[in-house]
């Protein structure tokens, strides 16, 4: 009796029913209020708390295409004195705010930037709720101390991103930089990312053994191999995932008794491998069968052999 065992790490085993690239956009919540400067009322220039407002992002698929930011609830006294970056997981920086807004004090503010708004935010009048393009007034450089990127004038444009991978954590640096007023943020920020995903239409199926983040059929890269059954055609469906360190891998086990034609196809909504190994013999020396082509996302990974 042979015994063979497929790997994957992908979303659904066997063709979905129809695949498309699309672009998919999708929100990230930071709920805590940051206020700015750190210390407020009493202290009234420095960097924001906390600094950075952090946010991870993950599950993004593709890349970015676009991406916008929602700050709620902006108060301040003097919101000239305030500089903000947001800083993305591969390092680009990209100015939201800088010297804008005057001496008009501002309340309950809500600001939502994005490339295509019709205009920036104004120089000396009142900042009011609204779209508007990333600002920086005087566009020079404005410093944002470690864990900040230092000394930086970054452009103004959110386009910036477009072309990098989204997942990881993303970093809003805020700063008062004159001394004499304060404010805060005090409902968070959102971001909003649409990137170069794809969605695949799934068939019925069965689902697969463990749910997202755990790891029940890693097979061979388990300290105790287990895998996950799979008969003659079935259809399985599933998630893989990966934390920064761990790379989610499903095994699925299947017996040839004979010679027998055998046919696996697989498809996911990210870049997949799939492949086929011999483990009659055990773990420590499984031999690669072969390997599917393809395996991009929204593509279709075929292996077809005689086993």
């Amino acid at each position: 009796m042979k015994t063979n065992k497929l790997i994957l790490s992908l979303i659904a085993l066997s063709l979905a029913s129809a695949n498309a690239i699309a672009q998919i956009t999708q929100t990230f919540i930071s709920f805590p209020a940051i206020t700015i400067p750190a210390g407020a009322p009493t202290t009234t220039v420095g960097n924001a708390d906390p600094y950075p407002s952090n946010m991870i992002v993950s599950g993004v698929s593709g890349t970015i295409t676009d991406v916008n930011v929602i700050l709620y609830d902006i108060e301040h006294t003097w919101p000239d004195d305030i500089d903000i970056i947001l800083v993305s997981p591969t390092g680009q920086a990209v100015t939201l705010i800088s010297d804008c807004g005057g001496l008009n004090d501002i309340t309950a503010v809500q600001l939502t930037f994005d490339d295509a708004a019709g205009s920036g935010l104004p120089d000396g009048t009142i900042i009011s709720s609204g779209t508007y393009l990333p600002t920086d007034i005087n566009d020079g450089t404005d410093t944002y101390s470690t864990p900040g990127p230092g000394a930086i004038s970054p452009p103004a444009l959110l386009s910036t991103f477009n072309g990098y991978i989204a997942n990881g954590t993303w970093s809003l640096y805020v700063v008062d930089d004159v001394t004499g007023d304060y404010g805060a943020i005090d409902f968070g920020w959102d971001l909003v990312i649409t990137s170069t995903g794809c969605e695949l239409v799934l068939p019925s199926g069965t689902a697969e053994a463990e749910t997202c983040g755990a790891d029940l059929n890693g097979g061979c890269n388990m300290g105790t191999p287990a895998y996950q059954n799979i008969a003659c055609g079935e259809t399985v469906l599933g998630t893989a995932w990966y934390d920064g360190i761990t790379r989610d891998t499903d095994w699925y086990l299947f017996t040839v008794t004979s010679a027998t034609d055998v046919t696996i196809t697989a498809s996911a909504e990210f870049d997949f491998q799939l492949e086929v190994v011999d483990i009659s013999t055990g773990c420590g020396s499984f031999v690669l069968v072969g390997a599917g082509s393809g395996g991009t996302q929204c593509s279709v990974a075929t292996y077809t052999n005689n086993l």
